[in-house]
């Protein structure tokens, strides 16, 4: 495919410090033209009532201006293609009218939407399982549930990063003992709270979502909670680290 002449909508979370973003701008620059649609424009976050009901139940009411900005976007202009990072908000409407406009559609989905962890976002996703051109995916177990649910072509493409952003420092001094980044899914409160009573040392944990399971942590004094970093910022806290911690997510 000559992607050098190729126009490509990309519709996801374009919060600049998302991987997400870096995603899009990466395909920005593989192409002769990228526009984006911000989901976090139409369903915003902030709002923590409307967004639980948008992602709990994917609602109509709170997706069609979602799924209006989409269709205005492809009737004033000409696409070949629509990248969705993680579509749990794309109404089938929207991929019908895609369809018939000839435009090819890619899902792009780092989760689980098969796993036993209750999300609660995935059912439209699930639905429109089969009305994406191609599926792109990062866990290859993910592949035999798709082809099981009738997804026409299935691409696997392994973890990345952004090499401009994510590097060896050198001459760092590694501050410190050890560090996870990242969210309190399966047993990880338990494994932290496990190593932080046999260990000493410090235990670095940087995600503002352990803070509502402190309880369960107990007075481990040794584990501090941090918020969550972005950028250069979490490639400063990697390289500052003696050790790392790295889940296998099970759900």
């Amino acid at each position: 495919m000559d992607f050098d002449s190729k126009k490509v909508l990309f519709v996801g979370d374009c919060n600049p410090n998302g991987y997400i973003y870096l995603r899009s701008q990466s395909i920005k620059r593989l192409v002769k033209k990228m526009d984006s649609i911000d989901i976090n424009e139409y369903i915003n976050s902030s709002d923590r009532l409307k967004y639980s009901l948008a992602y709990r139940f994917q609602l109509r009411l709170f997706l069609k201006n979602l799924n209006n900005a989409i269709i205005n976007k492809i009737n004033e202009d000409a696409y070949d293609l629509i990248w969705f990072d993680k579509p749990i908000f794309i109404l089938e409407e929207t991929l019908r009218i895609i369809y018939r406009m000839g435009i090819k559609t890619v899902s792009y989905n780092m989760d689980n939407p098969f796993g036993p962890r209750d999300d609660g976002c995935w059912n439209l996703y699930l639905q429109n399982i089969k009305k994406f051109t191609y599926h792109i995916i990062s866990r290859r177990s993910d592949y035999k549930n798709l082809k099981n649910m009738n997804a026409r072509d299935i691409i696997y493409m392994p973890f990345h990063y952004e090499k401009t952003l994510h590097f060896k420092e050198k001459n760092i001094k590694k501050e410190l003992d050890v560090t996870f980044i990242g969210t309190p899914h399966d047993n990880r409160i338990e494994f932290i709270d496990y190593l932080a009573r046999d260990l000493k040392t410090s235990i670095h944990v940087f995600s503002a979502e352990w803070r509502k399971f402190k309880k369960r942590l107990g007075s481990r004094s040794n584990v501090i909670i941090n918020d969550a970093i972005y950028k250069s910022e979490y490639r400063s806290v990697i390289n500052k680290s003696k050790i790392m911690l790295g889940f296998i997510t099970q759900s």
